[in-house]
């Protein structure tokens, strides 16, 4: 159309342009053919951009939603592993709480014990010192006794030899 333009005849003192009627009647026609064309061409392209925009966000949201979870998996399984940790720590605290509960426990019961058998043992030792005195003396008198017994027989012999 611009070649026919370009070609075409100047009218003398205005701004207008004579062009070959039948040349721009054909390239009418050539355009009626041709735009319709280009422009399903251009609604196909128009279509495909917006199929692939709808298959592109499409596939972002499934990647968003991926991550979500993703990220709300190790969310939570960081949330599980500090629980099982706080959990961990409770444990032990108590564990350690009640060991020494257990050794408090036990040496409580043996004071109970080494006190009763001091206790026992200090019977023992006063029972014995006494059973050793009792001998002790038992032994002493036996000694004086006898001496005592010789002593009276011979007072009892010299009396009766004066006679």
């Amino acid at each position: 159309m611009e070649e026919l333009f370009h070609h075409g005849t100047r009218v003398p003192l205005s701004r207008r342009v004579l062009v070959d009627e039948q040349a721009f009647l054909n390239i009418l026609d050539q355009m009626r053919i041709a735009v319709p064309e280009e422009i399903r061409q251009a609604k196909r392209l128009t279509e495909e951009r917006e199929r692939l925009l709808a298959e592109s966000n499409d596939e972002a949201e499934r990647i968003r939603t991926a991550a979500q979870e993703h990220a709300g998996l190790l969310l939570s399984q960081a949330g599980l592993i500090q629980a099982a940790e706080d959990e961990a720590a409770t444990i032990i605290s108590e564990a350690q709480q009640h060991a020494a509960q257990l050794r408090a426990d036990a040496d409580a019961h043996c004071i109970s014990v080494l006190a009763a058998l001091e206790s026992e043992m200090s019977t023992i030792v006063a029972t014995t010192r006494n059973g050793i005195q009792h001998l002790q003396s038992s032994a002493q008198s036996r000694v004086a006794t006898p001496a005592k017994a010789v002593t009276a027989k011979q007072s009892a012999s010299d009396s009766g030899a004066k006679r």
